[in-house]
């Protein structure tokens, strides 16, 4: 899943990595359609839409839309959102920068599990659903914490110099997040209790002109990543930039 943007909107496509095809899924003019995550069963995906309030300012949406081009469910305000292992509920940034809760097929209102004064931002799900991991800047310095899912209780920093975008590898044993371009990993244990390792490099985006912070995938087993190449930071002018996202790291 990739999200690319063309003049001035941001669409989101479907890559098929044996041919290097790809196919739009979105198409409304004049809307930046981003932020899409895979659903469990990988039949459909929710996207974030951002529109202009009539305030002036962006009143980002969330829907869900299935990848055979049928049907598409507008659902409710918000944005960043993830499945939960089961596919039955969605996770996502409310547009008061809370985290809600609430069923992927729009039958409740959304319910919030992070209410605080503070900012939180990209929640990940552990495999097994027992951690969410998200960004937050308790101490103005944005950082990656883990939480109970299910009770939203206890808080870890995963990243004591500040970062952001966390992955999880397929075990959920193992935290990767960015930070100053890099790539760090965590070891995670949770079984009586959760305990978070202390972050290890891995590598740094600068050395082959990579921009971590467009985003950035990691396969089940942690050992491959799929991250976006700058091959524009040169050359001074606004070129296509393609973001590639919630990547399977199935081989084709």
């Amino acid at each position: 899943m990739i999200s690319v943007r063309r003049r001035d909107d941001l669409d989101v496509f479907r890559m098929d990595l044996a041919s290097g095809l790809s196919t739009p899924l979105t198409f409304d003019t004049g809307l930046d359609q981003n932020l899409p995550h895979w659903s469990p069963d990988g039949r459909s995906i929710v996207v974030t839409e951002n529109r202009l309030a009539e305030d002036g300012t962006m009143d980002p949406r969330l829907w869900i839309a299935e990848i055979d081009g049928g049907r598409r469910s507008e659902l409710f305000l918000g944005w960043d959102a993830c499945f939960t292992r089961d596919g039955r509920d969605l996770v996502f940034v409310s547009n008061a920068q809370d985290i809600a809760v609430a069923p992927a097929d729009g039958s409740a209102e959304p319910s919030l599990i992070l209410d605080s004064s503070l900012e939180e931002r990209e929640p990940e799900l552990s495999p097994d659903n027992r951690l969410m991991a998200y960004w937050t800047n308790p101490d103005g310095i944005w950082s990656v914490v883990l939480t109970r899912f299910s009770e939203a209780t206890g808080t870890w920093r995963v990243s004591p110099d500040g970062g952001g975008k966390p992955r999880w590898n397929g075990n959920g044993d193992r935290l990767f997040y960015t930070h100053r371009n890099r790539i760090y990993e965590v070891e995670v244990q949770y079984l009586s209790e959760v305990r978070v390792g202390s972050p290890v490099e891995l590598f740094s985006g600068d050395e082959a002109d990579l921009d971590l912070e467009l985003g950035y995938d990691v396969t089940d087993d942690g050992r491959r990543f799929l991250v976006v190449r700058n091959l524009f930071a040169d050359r001074g002018r606004d070129e296509e930039a393609v973001l590639l996202l919630n990547w399977s790291g199935e081989e084709p």
